[in-house]
C-alpha cells in the first residue's frame, strides 16, 4: 500500500503530483493521467473523486512503488556483493562500477558512499 496523504495535499499539477512518488518517473506519470482521461495540467485539488480512486488502484496493481521498490533495489544490491559479482565488489570499495577510469576520477562515487547512497 501506498500512502497518499502527500499525494492528496499536494497543490501542483496532477503530473508533477504523481512524480513525487518514488518509482514514478514523468512518462509514467503522463501516461497514467492518459488511461484515465484527466488532462496533466489538471490541479491535485481539482481531480474528482472517481479519478482519484482510478489513480489509487492503478497505483496499488499495477507499479511498485516507494518502500517495496527501495527495499527490492537494496536487496538486489545486497545479493550482488554477497555472490561475489564484480559489480557488487566495486560497490563495496566504493570505485566506480561501469568501467570510470580510477587515477583522476572516481571521486563522486566516494562522496556518495559516505553520504549513505550505497548500504550493504
Amino acid at each position: 500500500m501506498v500512502d497518499f496523504s502527500k499525494f492528496v495535499l499536494f497543490s501542483g499539477t496532477l503530473k508533477i503530483g504523481l512524480n513525487m512518488f518514488f518509482g514514478i518517473g514523468l512518462s509514467q506519470a503522463s501516461q497514467i493521467c492518459q488511461r484515465i482521461g484527466c488532462s496533466e495540467s489538471l490541479l491535485v485539488s481539482e481531480v474528482p473523486p472517481r479519478k482519484f480512486l482510478a489513480i489509487k488502484s492503478i497505483l496499488n496493481s499495477e507499479f511498485i512503488l516507494e518502500a517495496r521498490l527501495k527495499f527490492k533495489i537494496s536487496d538486489r544490491l545486497r545479493s550482488n556483493h554477497s555472490i561475489q559479482i564484480y559489480r557488487g565488489i566495486r560497490l563495496a570499495r566504493g570505485l566506480p562500477v561501469r568501467g570510470q577510469r580510477t587515477r583522476s576520477n572516481g571521486k563522486t562515487v566516494t562522496r556518495m558512499q559516505k553520504k549513505g547512497f550505497f548500504k550493504f
